[in-house]
């Protein structure tokens, strides 16, 4: 949710946002870079400048959209190569429960 009100993807860039366009600052701040924008016809990687979102700091005693990212980013496995944000389960699983 945070993706799509803050940064405003479009069509099939929601699932091309990669970890790293997130740069989580030190004082508390996110800047978000985003490649593809809405007259760029080529893929995500062809615009290197990019526009860069901020994000300004969470306030005190209130978990907004920098402390979720950090969440959702937490919740993935060590050994996850996964560059993307958001991930697909697996079909292909060497377990089978049936």
């Amino acid at each position: 949710m945070w993706c799509c009100l803050l940064f405003q993807p479009r069509g099939g860039e929601y699932y091309s946002i990669k970890i790293s366009q997130f740069v989580f600052t030190s004082d508390g701040r996110l800047r978000f870079t985003k490649y593809s924008q809405k007259n760029d016809q080529n893929s995500i990687e062809s615009d290197n400048t990019g526009l860069i979102i901020p994000v300004p700091p969470d306030f005190a005693d209130f978990q907004s959209p920098i402390h979720n990212f950090k969440l959702y980013i937490s919740k993935r496995s060590d050994d996850c190569q996964s560059p993307y944000l958001h991930l697909r389960i697996n079909n292909k699983s060497a377990y089978k429960f049936f």
